[in-house]
């Protein structure tokens, strides 16, 4: 069961499947640029693809999405988990300040030139672009925390 782990950074999961990263860190086996997957299609049964979407340009989101799919097999599953931005509006207003915080969940950490966001998503937004990518049956699997407790992000699972 070939699966695949996109963008983890430091952060890798499953060091037993393909790991891939723009950037080389501990367990990423496979460097490159996850909007040119280098295996033929239909190869993976499944993909993860957590804290990377945004940090493709709006623009590039949907092609990006149609690459997935094309990589993953008929019936296979992609767990993606992408920040919120209605929810860094609402923390916004309930503090009424910029804290680092909200920086880092809307504009990436900024610790090198890949580590920065350039889409936002709310749920409906995040399911229009997996449908035009062909991806069928999206649910939403959960709402992730931030450190504080506070509902920061959103984890979708889709079909091929």
């Amino acid at each position: 069961m070939p699966s695949l782990e996109l963008g983890p950074g430091e952060y890798v999961q499953h060091p037993d499947w393909v790991v891939m990263d723009i950037e080389q860190h501990p367990g990423v086996n496979l460097i490159g640029d996850a909007a040119k997957i280098p295996f033929e299609d239909n190869h993976f049964d499944r993909i993860e693809a957590k804290n990377i979407l945004e940090h493709f340009s709006f623009n590039e989101t949907v092609n990006v999405l149609k690459e997935w799919n094309r990589v993953l097999k008929p019936d296979g599953a992609i767990l993606i988990v992408v920040p919120l931005i209605g929810a860094a509006i609402k923390r916004y207003l309930e503090i009424d300040h910029l804290c680092s915080n909200l920086q880092w969940g809307l504009m990436g950490g900024q610790r090198n030139k890949y580590d920065f966001h350039y889409t936002l998503f709310d749920e409906p937004y995040l399911k229009e672009c997996l449908a035009k990518a062909g991806f069928v049956n999206t649910e939403v699997k959960s709402y992730y925390k931030d450190d504080f407790g506070n509902t920061c992000g959103i984890e979708v699972e889709a079909k091929k």
